[in-house]
């Protein structure tokens, strides 16, 4: 049986897109509580991962502030499907794995169906 291709291609089913422009909406120009500085929220947020099973990934969502005349990630969020265990499915954790390692920072991880945060 071929292997029918999503028409929304890597940005995922609808379903997924709708949550991400909500969760998009809720983080955009909130106040960073450690910065005090306003997040400018991005969708498809790239993230160099040399050291990771791809060398490239993308963020659901990047949210950064500007911080003494450059750009720095505050808020890692990726959307996706969890298991029955409300772990992310096998490919959103090898991307999780793969950002965290490179930015040494946490990924929000929130399960689109489920409608809720994972971890």
């Amino acid at each position: 049986m071929p292997k029918i291709n999503n028409p929304n291609g890597k940005k995922g089913s609808q379903a997924h897109d709708s949550y991400i422009e909500e969760l998009l909406n809720a983080i955009h120009q909130t106040v960073d509580e450690n910065s005090g500085k306003v997040i400018t929220a991005t969708r498809e947020f790239p993230v160099a991962t040399p050291k990771g099973k791809k060398i490239l990934r993308f963020l659901d969502i990047g949210g950064t502030i500007d911080q003494d005349e450059e750009v720095e990630l505050v808020k890692l969020v990726q959307v996706g499907l969890s298991d029955q265990n409300d772990m992310p499915i096998e490919r959103e954790q090898e991307a999780i794995d793969d950002i965290e390692k490179a930015t040494k920072k946490k990924v929000e991880f929130y399960d689109y169906k489920k409608k809720k945060k994972i971890r």
